[in-house]
């Protein structure tokens, strides 16, 4: 394909949040992967709160490291480094796009690194939104991961929906059957490929599907705060 701007890449992408409440940005040659995972097995191989040579480290299906080493360790902050390096345009068009620009900020928040062994099914969320509690009312939260497979992974949304409600309700399920069939209907099934990152509004409406998977599958979950705090 032909060559496209990093400027351009942000600003299509910060249209797409705007409107979509989504967006995907290339952060990791396909080439380099094989190496990270290997990186990311060495360094979880090391965690001092587990036994050695223990390949599923978290109970359950979502299977993302609770442990304060995995959160502290070399490997995972070099990773955030590179990602908010890999940002910052598209952050920076965002708050372009906000009422009086120069008094908003961007923090990182800090999340965690995951691995789901082959096999493993992820525990099922219905439709819901991510509702930070915390949050002051004027700022916006952003998640997403970094997919570190060979393979694709997978983000159900329905978009737009970021525009429809704001609150602090922490983990917000969809509970009227009408409006999840609404939702279902809306749905989309977005596609990441290797080495990309997904940034979304956490107000999307989106879920966790159920399905098991034929490899072992690695994640770096990543968020983003835009504030007026300090």
């Amino acid at each position: 394909p032909p060559a496209i701007s990093s400027d351009w890449c942000a600003k299509n992408g910060a249209d797409e949040v705007d409107a979509r409440g989504f967006t995907m940005l290339p952060f990791i040659d396909a080439r380099q992967l094989q190496q990270i995972r290997r990186e990311f097995d060495n360094t979880s191989a090391q965690f001092p709160e587990y036994k050695q040579n223990t390949k599923g480290r978290v109970m359950g299906g979502f299977c993302a490291y609770g442990n304060p080493s995995s959160f502290h360790n070399i490997f995972v902050r070099q990773m955030r480094l590179y990602a908010h390096s890999a940002i910052i345009d598209l952050m920076s068009f965002i708050i372009a796009m906000k009422s009086q620009p120069s008094k908003w900020k961007l923090q990182q928040i800090v999340d965690r690194m995951a691995l789901r062994p082959a096999g493993t099914k992820a525990t099922k969320e219905s439709w819901h939104r991510d509702e930070a509690k915390l949050a002051n009312d004027t700022d916006t939260i952003y998640g997403g991961w970094v997919n570190l497979d060979s393979e694709d992974q997978e983000f159900s949304c329905v978009p737009g929906t970021h525009t429809e409600v704001r609150g602090h309700a922490g983990f917000a399920p969809i509970r009227d059957k009408e409006e999840k069939e609404r939702y279902k209907t809306r749905s989309l099934q977005v596609r990441i490929p290797p080495g990309y990152m997904i940034v979304f509004n956490e107000t999307i409406v989106h879920e966790v599907v159920s399905k098991a998977s034929k490899h072992d599958r690695y994640r770096l979950f990543l968020g983003w705060r835009i504030t007026t705090s300090d």
